[in-house]
């Protein structure tokens, strides 16, 4: 056995990098393990086709792997990275180095082109860069809530105890409309109290955050065993399909679950069953979730405003709630370095659809 055989035999079992010999004009010569892997076609497919099949039609329309063999050809070799293309069309981020390769007399008798996928690392640094940044806001939002919180709380407990000490101690001497008022004081306060824990819960939002791979049905059917008791109480059906298992933030995620679930149960119809239906879709290295109901409905001039905190579209005494948890929505998506929108789902009802990238 050669070396050359055997130098070949090494270069051919590489599956991390695509390891590929190019003609002087770009051609492709040769194709190992790694490149099928990486780029997705076979030998039998690619062989004698122009390198820039890998690239894309902005790049090519740039010339970029022309001036590539043309760098390496002055230079020695070259590297660069981008966007290049995979047989089904998907994008990956490589990293490539394209070495000119030259004859006893100097000539260029080809290129040596390595790529090497680095499209995971990418998308954590992008989350990580993301977080960094919202780490400040997220500090600064915590340290406005735990203020806010102490100086509202202190007055409002007062308030709250004169008005159990008006309602134990002078109840007897107020007519009607005075115990009216009073009732209206005393779930005003309480009112008030579920306010400030929301804005302290929002603030805390991605405060002890860890990023892992989680399985979506795993986590959905753990949201639901949670929320056992409104979905069997409203008779909900849930349903579900496509979910994948990502890198994400398990407990925000969690909690984002279980925000959109309870809003599809909340507001729906009276005298009809709450019908939810959750899908997911994958293009490149985005996923889009659905959270679609066939509840009440949203008018469409009102889609944005949902996500604004303590923003409520009905009077509590229809649909309690804080009127923060679209708010959350938006929060732990935007974690995510995604996006979160409103559409209607024929013939009635609304699909809440947000993004997360992987």
């Amino acid at each position: 056995m050669t070396t050359d055989y055997r130098y070949k035999q090494m270069i051919d079992s590489i599956e991390d990098y695509a390891i590929i010999l190019l003609d002087p004009t770009g051609h492709i010569q040769s194709w190992n393990k790694g490149a099928g892997q990486i780029k997705g076609w076979t030998a039998d497919e690619i062989l004698g086709r122009h390198f820039r099949t890998f690239y894309t039609e902005e790049d090519r329309q740039r010339q970029l792997p022309e001036t590539y063999l043309t760098e390496a050809t002055d230079l020695g070799h070259v590297q660069h990275e981008g966007w290049r293309v995979r047989r089904d069309g998907s994008l990956f981020w490589g990293h490539v180095t394209i070495t000119a390769l030259r004859d006893e007399s100097g000539r260029i008798s080809g290129f040596c082109k390595v790529t090497y996928d680095r499209t995971d690392r990418l998308r954590r640094e992008e989350i990580d860069r993301r977080m960094h940044q919202l780490e400040a806001r997220n500090k600064e939002m915590e340290q406005f809530a735990y203020v806010a919180s102490h100086d509202l709380s202190e007055p409002l407990n007062t308030v709250g105890s004169f008005a159990s000490l008006l309602a134990s101690d002078y109840a007897a001497v107020l007519d009607s409309t005075g115990r009216a008022y009073l009732t209206q004081i005393q779930t005003s306060v309480g009112r008030m109290k579920e306010l400030i824990t929301a804005l302290l819960h929002y603030a805390r939002i991605g405060t002890y955050r860890s990023l892992e791979r989680v399985d979506l049905v795993a986590l959905l059917r753990s949201v639901m065993t949670d929320m056992h008791q409104t979905i069997v109480s409203s008779g909900a059906r849930i349903s579900y399909h496509d979910l994948p298992t990502l890198y994400a933030y398990p407990i925000e995620l969690r909690v984002l679950l279980q925000n959109l679930l309870s809003n599809a149960i909340k507001f729906h119809a009276p005298g009809t069953v709450p019908r939810i239906h959750i899908s997911a879709a994958r293009q490149h290295y985005v996923w889009t979730f659905c959270v679609a109901d066939n509840g009440i409905g949203i008018a469409a001039a009102d889609y944005d405003k949902v996500f604004i905190m303590f923003k409520r579209l009905h009077d509590q005494d229809t649909y309690a709630g804080s009127g923060i948890g679209l708010a959350y929505a938006r929060k732990i998506v935007e974690m995510h370095n995604g996006s979160i929108w409103i559409e209607p789902n024929e013939p009635c009802g609304i699909k809440v659809c947000f993004t997360i990238k992987t």
